[in-house]
């Protein structure tokens, strides 16, 4: 019954998130770097105990628990709280009380995305987080190859050499280069071995490919934000959304 929720979720957006630390009353150093952490979150359901783990570079969290019955959780920001997490019409409810205090969380999968909606009084604070497996399971990719690359960091080396463009990708998983002509097809072998044909055009400041394969589209986009690359992959409504930073 809970079964959406199983996954690796990473960060795509956050609103409000430094606002609601500082109503729980959450110092301002902390909410600091809290605020600048892009967290996965990792749901696992084993029997009637569903876990939920939270990785950031800011600090790393744990809770297990059965719905409807009451259980401690130590906060990132430390707080000692009591918690009861309920399932009411497909969302996740967690209750949270402190010193006389009480927020909500509530937990959702919207469009393939998990989303994360925080209440204190009249405040809310959203994330939205994408399932980076969706988008490989939507292209057909097996359960071992999706946990490999999920657990990858590749880097990416971007070159030109006269019209041809070299996009080189290194990670403990799989190497792979191509090299290409924009508006020219070309053949391609991907990091989970689909035998693909691309295109790569220049549009509006983003490199923009499509990847054709056994009667299947997917859509690859570039673009820079911020000094910072941001990849977005698209299959059948899916997004994987990935950021890298020059190095």
């Amino acid at each position: 019954m809970c079964d959406q929720f199983v996954g690796t979720w990473k960060l795509l957006t956050s609103e409000n998130f430094e606002d609601y630390m500082k109503e729980l009353g959450v110092g301002f150093a902390t909410r600091k770097m809290a605020g600048v952490a892009k967290p996965n979150v990792t749901i696992s359901i084993n029997g009637d105990v569903i876990t939920i783990k939270t990785e950031s570079t800011f600090k790393n969290t744990e809770v297990s628990f059965k719905l409807g019955e009451e259980f401690d959780e130590t906060t990132a920001d430390d707080r000692k709280t009591k918690n009861v997490i309920t399932l009411d019409n497909g969302v996740l409810t967690q209750v949270q009380k402190w010193d006389g205090k009480e927020t909500i969380i509530k937990r959702r999968v919207a469009d393939g995305n998990l989303v994360v909606k925080r209440f204190w009084g009249v405040l809310v604070y959203t994330k939205l987080n994408m399932n980076q497996e969706c988008a490989w399971a939507a292209k057909g990719v097996g359960l071992a190859t999706r946990k490999l690359g999920g657990l990858s960091k590749p880097d990416v080396i971007i070159s030109m050499k006269g019209d041809i463009v070299t996009i080189r990708t290194e990670s403990t998983f799989k190497n792979t280069t191509i090299s290409f002509k924009l508006g020219q097809q070309f053949d391609e072998t991907t990091a989970d071995d689909r035998k693909v044909k691309s295109v790569v055009t220049l549009e509006k400041g983003s490199l923009v490919q499509v990847q054709k394969w056994n009667g299947k589209e997917t859509t690859i986009k570039r673009r820079l934000v911020d000094g910072k690359m941001v990849v977005e992959c698209a299959m059948k409504g899916v997004v994987c959304t990935r950021v890298y930073e020059r190095v």
